[in-house]
């Protein structure tokens, strides 16, 4: 089986033909819509166009570039060692195989623990360099005054609770990380 139908295989039919039939772009009132109408909303990670343009025609909503781009493409041990530079890159390349899918950009480490002006000034340097539609930011309650700061700016923002990698000390083994009741957070 191709990727091609492998990606066809994984979108229902009747959700991909609905919503490549409108190939408008997925905007953050595309979400409050799908949420109203109770749709599910599709989020994959792409780190490149090709990638990218097959996820974008098979009707994913969001693409994500993440961080962990790190451990999945350049085979580091964790996503610390990513650069913002990188993420730009990549996310560039995302954009340009996105027609219709948002394109989220995750803040590497440790972009989005510098203070809220700091972050500020990076996510908008995100959004500006590579053309992307929303950023994503690692953590909770504790970014609130951030995540307001962002979207006060006019930046799409969506934080990443639950398991949150920059946040693994680079000596502590991922399962026994997950397996800790101290690491789970309290999910509302």
């Amino acid at each position: 089986m191709s990727l091609w139908q492998l990606l066809q295989f994984q979108v229902p039919s009747s959700v991909r033909k609905s919503r490549m039939s409108s190939p408008k772009p997925v905007t953050t009132a595309s979400f409050q819509s799908m949420k109203e109408k109770s749709q599910k909303i599709s989020m994959l990670t792409a780190y490149d166009y090709t990638m990218s343009a097959l996820l974008d025609q098979a009707g994913v909503d969001v693409l994500l570039v993440g961080d962990s781009l790190g451990m999945v493409i350049q085979g580091q041990k964790t996503t610390i060692p990513v650069t913002l530079e990188e993420m730009i890159y990549h996310g560039k390349l995302v954009v340009r195989g996105a027609e219709r899918a948002m394109v989220m950009v995750d803040l590497p480490f440790p972009h989005g623990q510098l203070g809220v002006m700091k972050t500020l000034e990076v996510a908008a340097k995100v959004l500006k360099e590579t053309g992307c539609q929303s950023i994503k930011l690692e953590g909770g309650a504790e970014q609130a005054e951030t995540i307001h700061a962002l979207a006060a700016a006019g930046i799409p923002v969506m934080a990443h609770v639950g398991l949150r990698p920059q946040s693994v000390p680079p000596h502590r083994q991922w399962l026994e990380l997950v397996r800790s009741a101290r690491s789970r957070p309290n999910l509302r």
